[in-house]
């Protein structure tokens, strides 16, 4: 008996036994069902399963890896994200694909990856996608929170203008800001701005902040700036009280970035034209509308001749040439186009502990003018402006940041001592064709000596006596 039940005891144990592994098989079995991917996975996969992708994301700036990018196969719904240390593994229906990969605030990037093949992918960060922030009187501030009337123009605008002077390049570019150029004379072309319109008889310019300094900003060079923004309503400018009655505008230049020295250069080449230049009008013409208004006025016995007239607009003879002059002012005294000319380069970078940002700049404005450059004589209009710049922050603690900004411009000017651009322009729309030439050709002194300098040779500019604005050229 004892016996027996001893035997009935092992067979009930083997039972148990038996129905424990049955159960921890069926567990195992629905746990292998239930992991996978969370995209869909086609019905022939299984049949590829030796076509396996691997690689890694990392940021294309800090190399630093990217978690969750997702990596899915062009075309199709089959992929995967990277994990915690940027990786991927996962099966593809052919040897050959092409992966497209996106990640928030990222640029979405497509590459060919072969099974087999690891692939590795730098994101790059999409600048328009991160969080805008605009700069405000007391700060920055998140774009879409910004209440107040601000708009503001980043560098790359300001750089593709290839203008030498800053408030030239913000035209038409900042709504609500008027700017208004009186003169294109070289290291003087400064445009006045004005903030949604006069607000004062005296003066409407609005206050200007440079990196939180009250200055002037026209001669920066636009390679170091990073954004201008423009406070416009009382919203905006309230923190700057009274001062901030005709609009605010705040420059921020360039800081540095953490990662390697990033070097940059730049260097641009054009000319500045001038916008409507009156057509020429020919001595014969002039004296002829002369006529016509001496007859207006009852005066015959002043009338021009015709044989006057005829010399005017076909002389007989070189020396009836000069003193029947046709002189076109314009053509005599401007060029096609004032020659411009900017080149930048900067370098940006850092640590943890110290970034920097540094710029040296150049700028060169020509003259539209005909020159004349011998020994000490110099009458070029020009501007060559040098700018150097370096800011450099310190990150002492954590919740301290030591600054420090150096900038400047150093501006050479050359320009005739007398009459200035008025009085050019002046002479070139006042002075008649038909007064004097321009000057007396060489061949001049060859047929006829001065017989005070019986010596001399070559030409001579041609004296305007009892004329109001004297011999343009």
């Amino acid at each position: 008996m004892e016996k027996l039940t001893y035997g009935k005891r092992l067979h009930f144990h083997d039972n148990l036994l038996f129905k424990l592994v049955i159960i921890i098989k069926m567990c195992i079995v629905c746990l292998f069902f239930t992991t996978g991917s969370v995209y869909a996975v086609p019905d022939d996969m299984t049949a590829n399963q030796q076509n396996i992708i691997t690689g890694k994301v990392t940021d294309g700036s800090t190399g630093e890896p990217l978690i969750g990018v997702s990596v899915v196969v062009k075309g199709t719904t089959i992929g995967i994200t990277t994990n915690t240390v940027g990786e991927f593994t996962f099966s593809v229906p052919e040897r050959q694909v092409t992966l497209t990969l996106s990640y928030i605030g990222y640029l979405s990037q497509e590459v060919r990856a072969v099974a087999g093949q690891f692939v590795s992918v730098q994101l790059i960060e999409d600048i328009q996608e991160i969080e805008q922030v605009v700069v405000v009187g007391y700060g920055m501030q998140k774009k879409e929170s910004v209440v107040g009337a601000i708009t503001q123009v980043e560098n790359e605008t300001l750089v593709q203008s290839g203008l030498t002077n800053i408030t030239n390049a913000i035209a038409g570019k900042l709504s609500g800001v008027l700017t208004i150029q009186q003169t294109g004379e070289p290291g003087a072309d400064k445009s006045e701005i004005i903030i949604r319109g006069l607000s004062s008889w005296n003066s409407s310019a609005p206050l200007t902040l440079v990196d939180g300094v009250e200055r002037d900003f026209s001669n920066l060079d636009p390679n170091e700036i990073n954004t201008i923004s423009v406070l416009k309503d009382a919203s905006a400018t309230a923190v700057f009280g009274a001062r901030g009655a005709n609009g605010v505008i705040i420059v921020t230049t360039k800081r540095g970035s953490l990662g390697k020295p990033k070097f940059d250069f730049s260097a641009t080449v054009g000319g500045d034209r001038a916008t409507r230049i009156p057509d020429h009008i020919s001595s014969h013409t002039t004296m002829s509308m002369l006529n016509v208004a001496l007859m207006n006025q009852q005066s015959f016995t002043s009338l021009v001749s015709d044989e006057v007239l005829e010399e005017y607009r076909n002389p007989s003879t070189p020396l009836n040439a000069l003193r029947y002059p046709n002189v076109n002012w314009f053509e005599e005294l401007t060029t096609s186009f004032a020659p411009t000319s900017n080149a930048n380069l900067n370098v940006q970078g850092g640590t943890n502990f110290v970034k920097y940002f540094c710029s040296l700049g150049y700028a060169h404005q020509g003259s539209f003018f005909k020159n004349y450059n011998e020994g000490y004589l110099d009458s070029r209009y020009k501007n060559d402006r040098f700018n150097y710049r370096g800011n450099v922050d310190f990150s002492l603690t954590k919740s301290t940041l030591l600054s420090l900004n150096l900038g400047g411009d150093i501006n050479i000017k050359n320009q005739p001592t007398t009459g200035g651009t008025w009085g050019i322009w002046g002479g070139l729309y006042g002075t008649s064709p038909s007064r004097f030439p321009a000057y007396f050709p060489a061949w001049m002194l060859e047929e006829y000596p001065d017989p005070d300098y019986p010596d001399d040779s070559g030409i001579r500019l041609a004296y305007s006596l009892h004329e109001l604005r004297g011999n343009p050229y």
